[in-house]
């Protein structure tokens, strides 16, 4: 004859956490010194890309340093084979295609390690700027 152990042992739950409430345990995590230098990294890493081989760019970039750097621009540019980028700057007045130091959201590296700064992101994009010129009025 099978035993009903809740009643001997109680419910099989979890009693509830009688601790501090979420937004005070977040809070607490402030108080130790490591939390700001992963948040400065953070913040140091999203603005100062490192990208390598087959990166997705998700940014406009001025390139600062690269070796070998290709970039497949296919979407933006319409180049059917991997472009040689080089952080030269060049003229601002040159097409998106001959702006060889910039490197743009929706293209990919498609060789070559890159070093880069963020110069825009999201609608700000030459992308997003193409995407606001499709929209209807």
């Amino acid at each position: 004859m099978p035993r009903d152990v809740s009643i001997i042992h109680g419910p099989n739950e979890l009693g509830e956490d009688e601790g501090s409430s979420w937004w005070r345990t977040l809070l607490n995590q402030f108080r130790n010194p490591l939390i700001y230098i992963l948040i400065i990294a953070a913040l140091v890493t999203s603005l100062l890309g490192h990208y390598a081989d087959t990166g997705a760019i998700s940014a406009d970039l001025r390139l600062l340093s690269t070796t070998n750097l290709q970039f497949d621009e296919s979407l933006l540019a319409g180049e059917s084979v991997p472009v040689d980028q080089d952080p030269k700057p060049v003229d601002g007045d040159q097409p998106l295609a001959e702006r060889s130091s910039m490197a743009y959201n929706g293209s990919s590296v498609a060789s070559g390690p890159v070093v880069a700064v963020v110069v825009a992101t999201g609608e700000r994009t030459e992308l997003g700027s193409i995407a606001e010129q499709m929209r209807p009025a």
